[in-house]
């Protein structure tokens, strides 16, 4: 096995993307592969996710991973949580 980094922009729900904004906008996704599907993983296979809930403002809002190969094992995602910024 083998460990590798992919850098992954967070995405927001479609109602979202105008008026809120992200910071990071990206995050740093540690995992393990075996070498031999090490050359198959690039940073499109994964997707990151985060939402501002309409019943509460959370001080920061947490990351949540939607889709990665399924011969991948997650270690470690960074940060966990983001900061963002309401534009009304």
């Amino acid at each position: 096995f083998t460990e590798g980094v992919a850098l992954v922009p967070v995405e927001l729900p479609v109602s979202q993307r105008s008026y809120v904004t992200l910071l990071p906008n990206s995050v740093s996704i540690s995992y393990t592969v075996s070498l031999a599907d090490f050359p198959m993983v690039n940073n499109d296979d994964f997707k990151v996710f985060a939402e501002v809930p309409f019943s509460e403002t959370p001080v920061k809002l947490q990351v949540v991973l939607r889709k990665k190969p399924p011969f991948v094992r997650i270690l470690n995602i960074e940060p966990e949580f983001v900061d963002y910024l309401i534009q009304k």
